[in-house]
């Protein structure tokens, strides 16, 4: 019953729409209108709910579908988009505006918190592309980007952070470079696995341009292949520290430790 509620009531929205295009003139605005309908839809959907599965599969498809397609039309420029999907899904952006993440929760209802992430570039000859993040970074689909950063304007270098809960108390960050030329390349700098509490430092300073993590794993957490992560089988601590800094034209890794501290019961 309540998918078929759900559908009749999509319907009635796409209704709605055409409807709309004649007092808007705006074809193109219409199109996003239409992806904020459909993601105001997909907002009250939840993985938990009978039959959702099949349903909330759909309309990923088309939300994402219909969001490449205008992402990729160099129209896009032209409009206000963190304003029009703002408040209804994950936008980081850059400061000049021509490299961008969007983040869908993709809502597969387990500990492991999937997202569905879309990236967007704009080059300086006008030219727009947008691919569903993953097709170079394998797996990198999955994260939450919530930061883009401008790191080098002559050489068009960014930086971008993201993260994803990968249970329900530990998580996986990452930080890719992006740069732009004729087309794009995504390369990862640094990716990190650590319980959330142990997570000290994943950070980029635009001011320095240094890029610095720190964290530790417990030498018996079962994350990583130990026992039962009890005080009483704690053994050693594993810090991780280091930093990278952008220097003529690349990241160089300057600092870099590992320590092993045995743990005082």
């Amino acid at each position: 019953m309540r998918k078929l509620s759900v559908l009749i009531l999509l319907l009635s929205l796409v209704i709605q729409d055409f409807a709309s295009d004649l007092k808007k003139k705006d074809p193109f605005l219409l199109r996003l209108d239409s992806i904020t309908h459909f993601l105001n839809v997909y907002d009250t959907l939840s993985p938990f709910d009978d039959g959702a599965y099949e349903l909330i599969d759909s309309l990923q498809g088309e939300i994402t579908g219909r969001m490449l397609s205008v992402l990729n039309d160099k129209r896009i420029v032209n409009y206000d988009i963190e304003k029009i999907w703002g408040d209804k899904i994950g936008i980081a952006v850059s400061p000049d505006k021509r490299v961008w993440y969007f983040t869908i929760d993709a809502k597969n209802g387990g500990s492991w918190h999937m997202m569905l992430s879309i990236f967007h570039c704009r080059y300086r000859n006008g030219k727009v592309e947008a691919y569903m993040d993953g097709n170079q970074n394998e797996g990198a689909a999955a994260y939450y980007f919530g930061s883009v950063y401008l790191v080098d304007s002559t050489r068009q270098k960014y930086i971008a952070l993201g993260g994803l809960r990968t249970c329900n108390t530990c998580q996986s960050e990452t930080a890719v470079v992006i740069t732009l030329d004729s087309t794009y390349s995504i390369e990862t700098l640094y990716e990190s696995d650590s319980r959330y509490d142990d997570s000290d430092v994943f950070e980029y300073n635009d001011k320095t341009k240094i890029f610095a993590y720190a964290y530790s794993n417990w030498s018996d957490d079962p994350l990583y292949g130990g026992g039962d992560r009890t005080d009483d089988t704690k053994e050693f601590i594993y810090r991780y520290k280091g930093k990278f800094q952008y220097l003529d034209g690349e990241f160089i890794e300057i600092e870099k430790t590992v320590l092993t501290e045995p743990v005082k019961n």
